[in-house]
């Protein structure tokens, strides 16, 4: 359905957003597609940061677990 969100969007301009809607059974849902624009891409920034935090933490060389791990930790923090 994006793609015919997409291709409303491009078209508008050389026909009307209704006819488009009505002849690619849109509707209404191309305005609400349209609103959501903004919120998708900052989605889509996000994943990208989450995605590279991961990569960064799969990459990471391995390191002591349990209580050899966590007290380094909380000296940092003032708790140990």
């Amino acid at each position: 359905m994006n793609d015919t969100y997409a291709f409303i969007e491009a078209e508008k301009t050389t026909h009307g957003v209704a006819f488009l809607c009505r002849l690619l059974k849109a509707l209404s849902s191309f305005y609400a597609w349209l609103a959501a624009a903004k919120a998708r891409s900052a989605r889509k920034a996000a994943d990208e940061v989450l995605a590279h935090e991961i990569t960064v933490i799969h990459v990471a060389p391995v390191t002591p677990t349990g209580s050899r791990a966590f007290m380094p930790s909380c000296s940092a923090w003032g708790d140990a």
